[in-house]
């Protein structure tokens, strides 16, 4: 608002006939039609075309300097003065959204890919104002969510940063520090939400949050694995493997089953070897070796996998 801006129009005349020098103005309006409410910020003055003539050129308005943050639209108006008997009096406007004021966004944002449930995490977040208006101080909240929105359900994780006035392209990055709630572990998000409290009037209040998945809890996953390639039916051979917690909380001790199968996937048509392994508890990161011996079914001959 108060702001001068650079604005370019081509006004064409379509008319089978020549038409005299005129005007094109330029009005600030409310809604993309042209009524006597519209206010006039400037106007330029266009030589006489011939028929099928244009004339491009770009005019410099001022903004009022009290304007409510908001989406208006810029209206040029070509015969702006009326001066001039046309054809058509209806098609002389062509109107431009302008957003005044600021928007703030979340422009970044890294929290970790893993965490524990209960743990801490440490995010990184940038808030910016993406408008051009200045937005005064705010704060930027985080969630934990089971979506990728912020409703009632989602659990706010402290109470936010705060984010200095930013003006017009200013932004503002922080690491935060975020206590997890003790929750199942699965696929979860973490959302940011810049101006949370609703403090600042923006252009856009739809576009204040950012999001990113983070598995919480333990993941169990093969980290090695050998057996030998070629086996004699109703024998017995010696598989080595490791499995490893990726995950970042701990994994309770489980079991480890194998399965000779036609494919390389795990379904019901598969057949449960009679050999079993325990494997303790792992710690994040943690992992465990060891080698197990299997008997080979006595009716079996062909290619097969060992799962």
């Amino acid at each position: 608002a108060g702001s001068a801006i650079a604005v370019s129009d081509t006004t064409t005349n379509q008319g089978s006939a020549p038409a005299p020098a005129s005007i094109t103005s330029v009005y600030l309006s409310s809604n993309v039609v042209f009524d006597a409410s519209d206010v006039l910020l400037g106007s330029r003055s266009l030589p006489a075309l011939a028929a099928g003539g244009t004339s491009t050129a770009g005019t410099t308005v001022t903004l009022p300097s009290v304007l409510a943050t908001g989406t208006y639209y810029l209206i040029a108006q070509a015969d702006g003065a009326a001066a001039i008997a046309e054809l058509n009096e209806l098609n002389n406007g062509k109107a431009s959204a302008i957003r005044i004021g600021p928007d703030l966004v979340v422009s970044s944002f890294s929290p970790p890919l893993r965490a524990a449930s209960g743990g801490t995490i440490a995010v990184t977040e940038t808030t910016a104002n993406t408008g051009a208006g200045p937005a005064w101080a705010s704060t930027t909240a985080f969630y934990l969510s089971l979506n990728l929105t912020v409703d009632p359900g989602d659990v706010r994780l402290g109470p936010g940063r705060a984010v200095p006035s930013l003006g017009p392209g200013q932004s503002s990055t922080a690491m935060t520090t975020l206590a997890l709630p003790v929750v199942a572990s699965g696929v979860w998000y973490i959302l940011a939400n810049a101006d949370d409290a609703g403090a600042v009037t923006e252009t856009q209040e739809t576009n204040n949050g950012r999001f990113s998945s983070v598995l919480i809890g333990p993941d169990l996953m093969f980290g090695f694995a050998t057996s030998p390639s070629a086996a004699v039916a109703d024998s017995t051979i010696s598989a080595s493997w490791t499995v490893r917690n990726a995950g970042a909380g701990p994994a309770a001790a489980t079991t480890i089953r194998f399965y000779l199968s036609t494919n390389a996937s795990l379904d019901a048509a598969d057949v449960v070897l009679t050999a079993s392994q325990a494997v303790p508890m792992l710690a994040a990161e943690g992992s465990f070796a060891s080698t197990t011996q299997i008997a080979l079914p006595l009716d079996k001959v062909g290619t097969f996998y060992l799962l």
